[in-house]
Order: structure tokens, then C-alpha cells, then sequence
């Protein structure tokens, strides 16, 4: 690996591996379902209501198992984690494509976002985390722009995948593409810095006299999760970000029908659903950059005011200028709710305690694919997703409200 004297730091190759599996785990159990829904309802005589619950079931047992991994990561490191859940999880996204029924596709659904969960989110973050402290806010940022730009480059190429191969031949492709991440985890991931002689951040700073000074790391304290549980901040981020992520898993997951249902062509969706994602993961390492920069909890409050606006804008959404206006607003918007989530842990609890107390955080947002079934019962009733909508600009107020009160926790 890279040393001291390298002129990249070593910590920005872990971010590189952790954008590549934040893109395909993003992409496969989320944003391509843009692609699939209609397909799968097609072939398979399912209901998008009966799909949507695969997703929420899927996605609050995955959120579940961010416990699990967190333990085992912080037992086991990262790098043969990240390898061995990369290959378990391409044979089952494969095998998604040939589900028969939809109890099968809700088994396999359900597996997928567990095992997507061994490479990505808390497993990921750790990665990043563990080499990033001035810096971890871009540093995140910029990993996480690959879950954003998964929704601009896997929908489309789902839908092409779909007409040249088939629905059973994309979900193959797609899912040989995600075991390819295997190889490239354990070539590359590594643990914390300090074990190489590095400090977080970049190369050891030199001395006066210019031999390179040992390593010096602030010293933090260390949260226990009781300790942690205890204060205030814990709570309202938590409740925050899930009343943020609702919004977020709930509209981005079904944009695409959004846009067709109010009159604009498949192929258009398409690129208006590319240029609402691609917008996130640019504001994914901007929102990062500015929780360096800022008050982290300021930043956060802004934005998902800015998150409730897009949204208002998309309940009017029925031609291109309405449409525009909601792919600016919440796009830019929506692209920093899950990217700053471990830079607001990580800056309330430490670096050191970061997994430790992420893995609780993940409870939290097992309320999020409260999403899933609010878009599903709000076109089953209605025949439009606008009531859901609605639904979470509210939530995004309260979360901007809540989150302005949080204070830093003291031990």
C-alpha cells in the first residue's frame, strides 16, 4: 500500500472501493427497481403495491442487520466482510430475475439487502470513517456520491439491459457486476491508519527540524452505547434522519412511474429521474464539504428544509417547468440527507465510537420504508402518488425543526 510519503493518501483509495460498492448496492436494491417495477408487475402478474411491500419488508430487515454487521465489523475489520458479502449478494440480485412468485421474490428481496448490507452503509462508512477526521466530511461525501449517481447510470442501464436481454438476462448481468466488487474490496481495504505508521487525513506532518514527527491524534472520548442513549442528541438525530430517509427511499424509488403518471414519456422519466440522482451525488460531497466548513446540524437543518420545498414543488409537478423546479430543489437536496447521517454521528460521538453507535442508529431508520408503503396506499386509493408527497414535505419540516435543537452530548 501506499506510504507516508505518497503523494495520495492511502485513505482515498478506501474511498474510491467505497463509492464503487455504495453504487451497485444503491443501484440493485433500490434505484433499478425504476426499471423493473413495470417489467416485473408485467411479466409476473404482481401489483406495484404488492412490489412495494417486498421493498419495505426487504428494506427493514436489512436496516435490522446493520446491527449485526456493525458487530462483526468492528470484530473482523472491513476488507474480508466487504469481499465475502459482495459475492453472496451478485448470485442472489441473479437469482432475483427467475423468482416465480412473489413469496420468492420477498425471500430473495429480503436476502439481497442483507447481504448488500456486508459492503455498503455501516460496513462502508467504517471504512471511510476510520481513515478521516478533518477531512470526513468530504471524505463521506464523496463516497456516498455513488449512491446518487447509481440513479443516473443503473436505471437506464437496467432498461436496456431489460430490452436487449431480457428480465431474467439484466438481473444476470447486473448481478455478475456486483461479484466483481469481491476482488476488488480485498485487494484494496484496509484497516485503521495507524496500524501503517499514518494518521487520519493524509501523510504524518513533519517537525521543525524536518524529520517526519510521530503520529499525533487528538485524543476523544470513548461512548458507550448506554452512555450514548443517554443524551438527547442521540434520539432527535435518529428520529431526524428517519423522518428524512422516508421521503427519500419513498420518491426516489418510484420516480420514474411518478413521471409517466403525470403525462411525460418513459424515456423522459428516465432522464428526469437520471437528472434528479445525478444532481444528489454532485450534493452529496458538497453537503459533506460544507458539515467540514460549518456547523454540521445547521447544514442539516437547511437542507432538509430545502427537501420539503422540492417536494411541494413536485405535488404541482404536470409539465417540464414544475418538473425542473422539483428536479433543482429536491435533487440537490435529498442527495445530502444520507451522506451527512455519519458525519453528524461521527461528529457528535468521535471517530473511535463511530460503528459502535451506528449500529443503533440503523434502528431508527427501519421507520423509512414507512416510504414504500406510503407511495403504494397513496396510488392504490388515489391513482397518484401526490398524498404521499404531501406526507413527507411534512415530515422534512418537522426533521428541520428537530434537528436545529440538537445539542453536543457531554459524557
Amino acid at each position: 500500500m501506499a506510504s507516508s510519503s505518497s503523494k495520495i493518501f492511502y485513505g482515498w483509495y478506501i474511498v474510491a472501493v467505497a463509492f464503487a460498492c455504495n453504487f451497485m448496492t444503491a443501484g440493485t436494491h433500490f434505484y433499478v427497481f425504476n426499471s423493473f417495477m413495470e417489467p416485473l408487475a408485467q411479466h409476473r402478474g404482481w401489483t406495484r403495491e404488492q412490489i412495494n411491500y417486498g421493498l419495505s419488508i426487504g428494506g427493514v430487515i436489512g436496516l435490522m442487520a446493520q446491527y449485526v454487521h456493525g458487530t462483526l465489523v468492528m470484530r473482523f475489520g472491513p476488507r474480508i466482510y466487504m469481499g465475502v458479502g459482495a459475492v453472496f449478494s451478485g448470485l442472489t440480485f441473479a437469482a432475483i430475475g427467475f423468482a416465480q412468485s412473489i413469496n420468492a421474490f420477498y425471500l430473495l428481496y429480503i436476502s439481497l439487502f442483507v447481504f448488500n448490507g456486508a459492503f455498503c452503509g455501516i460496513v462502508a462508512n467504517t471504512a471511510v470513517n476510520n481513515w478521516f477526521v478533518k477531512k470526513r466530511g468530504a471524505a463521506l461525501g464523496i463516497s456516498q456520491v455513488g449512491i446518487s449517481l447509481s440513479g443516473v447510470l443503473l436505471p437506464v442501464a437496467g432498461m436496456m439491459l431489460y430490452r436487449w436481454l431480457g428480465l431474467e438476462g439484466a438481473f444476470i448481468v447486473l448481478g455478475c457486476a456486483l461479484l466483481l466488487l469481491s476482488p476488488l474490496c480485498l485487494a484494496v481495504i484496509r484497516d485503521r491508519p495507524e496500524k501503517y505508521g499514518l494518521v487520519p487525513d493524509g501523510p504524518l506532518p513533519l517537525a521543525e527540524d524536518g524529520s517526519q514527527a510521530g503520529p499525533v491524534v487528538a485524543e476523544e472520548p470513548l461512548w458507550t452505547v448506554r452512555q450514548a442513549a443517554g443524551t438527547g442528541a442521540f434520539w432527535k438525530v435518529g428520529l431526524v434522519y428517519a423522518l428524512a430517509m422516508m421521503g427519500v427511499v419513498g420518491v426516489m424509488s418510484q420516480l420514474v412511474p411518478r413521471f409517466t403518471d403525470v403525462g411525460f414519456s418513459r424515456d423522459v422519466a428516465l432522464w428526469l429521474m437520471a437528472a434528479t440522482a445525478f444532481l444528489g451525488a454532485a450534493a452529496k460531497y458538497l453537503w459533506g464539504f460544507f458539515c467540514d466548513r460549518f456547523e454540521p446540524r445547521k447544514v442539516v437543518g437547511f437542507m432538509l428544509l430545502m427537501c420539503a420545498s422540492g417536494l411541494v414543488a413536485g405535488v404541482f409537478t404536470r409539465g417540464i417547468v414544475t418538473a425542473a423546479l422539483f428536479v433543482g430543489l429536491y435533487g440537490f437536496s435529498m442527495g445530502g440527507v444520507l451522506a451527512t447521517l455519519p458525519v453528524m454521528t461521527a461528529h457528535l460521538f468521535g471517530r473511535l465510537s463511530f460503528t459502535s453507535i451506528s449500529r443503533f442508529m440503523a434502528f431508527f431508520l427501519v421507520l423509512q420504508n414507512l416510504g414504500f408503503v406510503a407511495m403504494g396506499l397513496s396510488f392504490s386509493k388515489t391513482g397518484s402518488y401526490d398524498w404521499a408527497y404531501a406526507f413527507f414535505a411534512l415530515a422534512y419540516l418537522g426533521a428541520s425543526a428537530l434537528v436545529f435543537s440538537v445539542k453536543s452530548p457531554t459524557r
